[in-house]
């Protein structure tokens, strides 16, 4: 990261940067903290009356600035053609190192996949819309996650000429999509998934792969040749009306269900038995009555959540401000996605461990923390010797004083300040060097007898 950097910012300008992996820790460090304090423009974190130390001290606005206009994991120059035809080759290292991060945790029983979206609205090739997101603009990510909101794979949509099957059918994106992440599950693994990616040959091929799969269906992809009730006849019943046909052959069920409307569900190990109870409102008698629920309902509610879990979770503490590039945007919303990660599995750990609930920490805190660890100068792993030595921050500019301060005659008091060296004059238009300082407005004046800056300054 800091190597690629540090060549896109010579390859722009032909300058070096003379950067270092303490400084782009730094750099993670202070977007992972403005990504908690959500300033409304990033330079109010080093602007009078709302800097804040624990980035200002360490990062100059413009080195920010600097680091994340040329942020980078790749050279460029070091691509072929062949291998720019990977849509995703500029982000691809830091993509494969948490992917495979991803990948060696241990999956829980009951997983779901769903779509997500990386918020982007700049230009590029890859942006797609998907309504009824919280953010329906940007990079359309698939993901596997447990019921919790943990992450366990994601795959980043290129188109579907990119997304192939090796040892599988083609069914279609979204099936192929299911397949894909099923080949890093155990055998016995239940899965759930929205319409988007259910058909009856997905449901019929999870099971011999010994998977259990659920999920909603839509009407088009029920074969004219299966039964099933008309959403009238159903609604003629009343709410909480189920209906089921099994196909002992393909061993695939489909229970159809009235609720404020009739929705179809698939599945290869749970049907409509039993039959369980939940509440709904209802807007003709304004109470809440009990209405059935069929078991695969009440299984897919339980497990289907988890990826928008990890959505709002995400969105709590997200880094939030403007970039055109789609690459910036998309290696900072992954590392977002790596802490969020790691906070999940630091309270599974700490309740493992029979740490109280008051004491283990929040998102919010752990990510503060985590940043402040970024940001620190005492970290573990501190700078090798053959890094660059870090360029040596700007002596801090002491502000001039508000109008009505410095005009306040009485309590400005000229003082002669003992040290070996002259400061530069204050006064607008005087180039000159003297050692007299206001004590009220702590800046340096002339005070001689061809200049009488002092007296000009405060007579403003």
């Amino acid at each position: 990261m800091q190597e690629k950097t540090a060549i896109a910012y010579h390859q722009k300008t032909g300058k070096i940067l003379n950067s270092s992996c303490s400084e782009m820790q730094n750099f993670l460090g202070a977007t992972f903290m403005m990504s908690c304090l959500r300033y409304p423009q990033m330079r109010l974190y080093w602007a009078r009356g709302t800097r804040v130390p624990a980035i200002a001290d360490v990062l100059t606005r413009d080195r920010f600035f600097t680091l994340r206009g040329n942020f980078k994991v790749v050279n460029d120059l070091d691509f072929s053609e062949d291998e720019k035809s990977d849509r995703l080759w500029k982000v691809r290292p830091i993509l494969n190192d948490v992917q495979a991060a991803c990948r060696k945790l241990p999956r829980p029983p009951s997983v779901c996949i769903d779509e997500q979206i990386i918020p982007f609205t700049g230009v590029t090739t890859l942006k797609q819309y998907v309504p009824g997101k919280p953010h329906p603009t940007g990079l359309k990510n698939f993901v596997l996650a447990s019921p919790n909101g943990l992450v366990l794979d994601f795959d980043i949509y290129q188109g579907k000429s990119f997304l192939k099957v090796d040892n599988g059918p083609d069914l279609g994106l979204g099936p192929n999509i299911v397949q894909l992440f099923a080949k890093t599950l155990p055998m016995g693994t239940s899965l759930f998934f929205d319409r988007y990616f259910t058909t009856l040959p997905l449901i019929e091929e999870l099971g011999k792969l010994s998977l259990r799969g659920t999920g909603t269906i839509m009407k088009n992809r029920v074969p004219k040749t299966v039964t099933l009730e008309d959403d009238k006849a159903l609604a003629k019943q009343g709410r909480g009306t189920s209906f089921q046909t099994v196909n002992v052959s393909s061993g695939t069920c489909l229970v159809k269900w009235m609720d404020n409307k009739a929705i179809t569900f698939a599945s290869n190990h749970i049907g409509e038995e039993p039959i369980g109870q939940c509440r709904r409102w209802s807007k003709k008698e304004k109470v809440y009555k009990d209405v059935p629920r069929p078991a695969v309902v009440e299984e897919y509610n339980r497990n289907m959540g988890g990826v928008d879990m990890s959505d709002r979770m995400l969105s709590l503490y997200t880094t939030t401000q403007r970039t055109k590039k789609w690459t910036v945007r998309t290696m900072i919303f992954i590392a977002d996605l790596a802490a969020v990660n790691s906070w999940l599995q630091y309270k599974e750990d700490s309740a493992l461990l029979g740490v109280p609930k008051k004491d283990i920490l929040g998102l919010l805190e752990f990510k503060m923390s985590l940043a402040h660890y970024l940001l620190s100068k005492d970290r573990s792993g501190a700078e090798s010797d053959d890094e660059p030595p870090r360029k040596l921050l700007k002596a801090k500019v002491v502000p001039l004083p508000p109008e009505p301060k410095r005009t306040a005659k009485a309590n400005h008091m000229p003082e002669l300040v003992n040290q070996g060296f002259s400061s530069r004059c204050r006064n607008p238009g005087c180039s000159e060097r003297t050692k007299f300082r206001c004590t009220t407005c702590n800046i340096f004046l002339c005070v001689t007898a061809m200049r009488n800056c002092y007296k000009q300054f405060h007579s403003k």
